[in-house]
């Protein structure tokens, strides 16, 4: 399978069934999903924990057999939402002055786009597995989706997610076994960022924490700057701020987040406790804060339990885009 996914695929190709593979921190996800009123709706899931990422592939089949036991027949049409690993993510500012504003924008202009931005980047010997426009601003009007807007001047937010060939090739492999229709792949992390964006959250760090390891997302200016995975998670809680001071470190002093957004791996996660951990860091200190950061454990999306946040994310990106 190639995994360069179709940048706004039809909504009119869409069954009402599908399924959502999510591959954590630490535990593998398979939830079948049901399409009510537009919206999308959980018939059953499956999970298996992992310990090592070597081990993804097993906890994959033990996941959708788990399913299966529950669900019956597995939907073939899928989307995978992937965190952790070797991931390197970018966000480029496009500006393009359109000779014909009058015309609507489409899927093959920003293909084009997308296209050129993608081949600038030079990350050997990681790969592409993911692009796309992630938010727009066209003649000053800002939206997550450019396609069928006329207008002169357009900045698309291009972003592209990389990964090892060797983790592409285990991703081919798990498709195939499934024989899976896979929509796209994508970062959960992504997914979940977007969930916020639509809410006009334009500067945030959003954080998803596991035992061993947590990803972070950066979202500034109303664009996902980027999202990186590092090694500390709460096994190791008086060192997870550690992490997170390097990652906001990546932005300048007037670009850093002013509130932090947490939701957790696996049930089994003590938000609580990271809470207490990063309300007692000293921001003004370390990070040069006037104003120490909002963290806060709201739900990300209303009604859906904080631990099934990606699955649901990646459910809603699956339908909207």
């Amino acid at each position: 399978m190639k995994l360069f996914k179709k940048l706004f695929p039809s909504r009119k190709t869409k069954g009402n069934q599908f399924l959502v593979l999510e591959i954590g921190l630490g535990r593998v996800t398979a939830a079948s999903f049901n399409l009510v009123d537009s919206k999308p709706h959980l018939v059953s899931v499956g999970r298996k924990n992992f310990s090592a990422y070597e081990n993804i592939f097993e906890s994959v089949l033990e996941a959708i057999d788990a399913l299966a036991a529950i669900a019956g027949d597995i939907p073939k049409k899928a989307i995978i939402g992937v965190t952790d690993g070797i991931l390197r993510t970018t966000t480029t500012i496009a500006r393009v002055t359109r000779p014909n504003p009058q015309e609507a924008i489409d899927e093959s202009e920003v293909e084009t786009v997308l296209e050129k931005v993608a081949a600038s980047i030079e990350a050997e010997p990681l790969k592409v597995f993911f692009s796309t426009v992630a938010s727009a601003k066209i003649d000053n009007a800002t939206l997550t989706n450019p396609i069928g807007l006329k207008g002169q001047k357009a900045d698309f937010a291009c972003f592209v997610a990389l990964k090892a060939p060797e983790e592409l090739a285990l991703f081919d492999q798990m498709i195939d076994e499934l024989d899976l229709k896979v929509s796209k792949i994508l970062p959960s992390s992504f997914a979940v960022s977007r969930e916020l964006l639509k809410q006009n959250l334009n500067d945030a760090l959003v954080l998803r924490v596991g035992k061993e390891k947590s990803e972070a997302a950066l979202l500034s200016e109303g664009h996902i700057f980027e999202i990186l995975p590092f090694d500390l998670g709460t096994s190791g809680l008086a060192y997870l701020s550690i992490g997170i001071e390097a990652v906001i470190s990546l932005l300048d002093k007037e670009k850093r987040p002013s509130s932090i957004w947490l939701y957790p791996d696996e049930d089994e996660i003590d938000l609580d406790q990271v809470e207490n951990e990063l309300q007692n860091f000293p921001w003004k200190e370390k990070l040069f804060y006037e104003q120490e950061p909002e963290i806060t454990k709201k739900e990300i999306i209303e009604t859906i339990p904080a631990s099934d946040t990606g699955v649901f994310s990646l459910a809603r990106e699956y339908l909207e885009y």
